[in-house]
This record gives structure tokens, C-alpha cells and sequence, in this order.
């Protein structure tokens, strides 16, 4: 895939993300500490259940990096792409749960501040936090906004026009 693309952006965060979050485990509903998974776009769908079975809780903890939009400006040659991360997690503290979802946020904050350059992009602008206010407990929920700066996906390179993404994924 081409790396200049809002897709090859979100692959390139959510592999940064799993790879400097893997130490840290966060409580399950079976009691057995998990390592947080991170997805790009959506959650994957549960599995069916039979009718009375409880449903298990085995995608928490979580991350998610979905791609909400971008703004290129035809005058310039870099645009800004606009990510949101959501966060959760389990704990059946019903007082103290929330902090699980402030530590990860943080721990994302420091690591994206850090790095500043993911795939082709550059971090710009500000990091926005926040967590629910109604919690779904004992699962916590929080969301991040980030943007990354890059050149525009479609730029003039020697006389000829960078469409080779498009014509590798979705020309026959």
C-alpha cells in the first residue's frame, strides 16, 4: 500500500500503537490481566451467542484508530488528516475504573508527542482527551483526537500525477 494515503496512515499509527503498548495489562471480566489490542477502524464483530449465555468481554482492553477526515488545501502541499482514538477498557471498580482509561490516554499522549513522525505523517496541532461522562460500567470508554500533518496524497512528481495507490487498489 501506498504510504501517502489516509489508510497507510491508520495502519501506521495502529502498529505504533501495538507495538509500544504491549506492556501494558489492564483487568479482563474473567479476572486474568490483558495486554491492550489495538484495531484499526472497528472493533471485529463478536461471535454469535446462544440465547442466555452471557456475553464475554475477551475485546477489552482495547484501542482504536479510525480516520475521521482531512483538509487539503489545493494551494499547498501538505494536508492535515484528523484521527480519532478510542479507548477501552474493563474494571469493576465502580469508583476508580475511569483512571485505567486517563493512564492509557496519557501513556498514548506521551508516546505520540515522543515519536512525532508516524508512517508519513507528522504530528500537529493539539491532542484532545476525554472520557465519557456515563460509563457503561464496569467497561470504560475514552476517545482521542490527533492530527498528523503530510504531503497531499495526490502531488505533481516529474510532469506525471501520483495515482498509483488508485490504480493498484481499485482499477481492474
Amino acid at each position: 500500500m501506498h504510504d501517502n494515503t489516509p489508510l497507510a496512515m491508520v495502519s501506521a499509527i495502529a502498529s505504533f500503537l501495538q507495538e509500544n503498548l504491549k506492556d501494558m495489562r489492564f483487568p479482563s471480566k474473567n479476572g486474568i490481566e490483558k495486554t491492550v489490542t489495538v484495531h484499526e477502524g472497528y472493533l471485529p464483530p463478536i461471535k454469535n451467542l446462544k440465547r442466555g449465555e452471557e456475553q464475554e468481554s475477551d475485546d477489552y482492553p482495547f484501542v482504536i484508530v479510525r480516520y475521521l477526515g482531512e483538509e487539503d488545501d489545493t494551494d499547498k502541499e501538505k494536508c492535515i488528516l484528523n484521527f480519532r482514538i478510542l479507548l477501552g477498557v474493563f474494571n469493576d471498580d465502580a469508583q476508580n475504573g475511569w483512571k485505567d482509561v486517563v493512564g492509557l490516554s496519557t501513556r498514548i499522549k506521551f508516546l505520540l508527542k515522543r515519536q512525532k513522525f508516524i508512517g508519513s505523517g507528522e504530528l500537529t496541532g493539539k491532542i484532545e482527551t476525554a472520557i465519557y461522562e456515563e460509563q457503561m460500567k464496569p467497561t470504560w470508554h475514552g476517545v482521542m483526537d490527533v492530527n498528523f500533518k503530510m504531503h497531499s496524497a495526490q502531488q505533481e512528481i516529474g510532469g506525471m500525477i501520483e495515482d498509483d495507490f488508485f490504480a493498484k487498489n481499485y482499477q481492474k
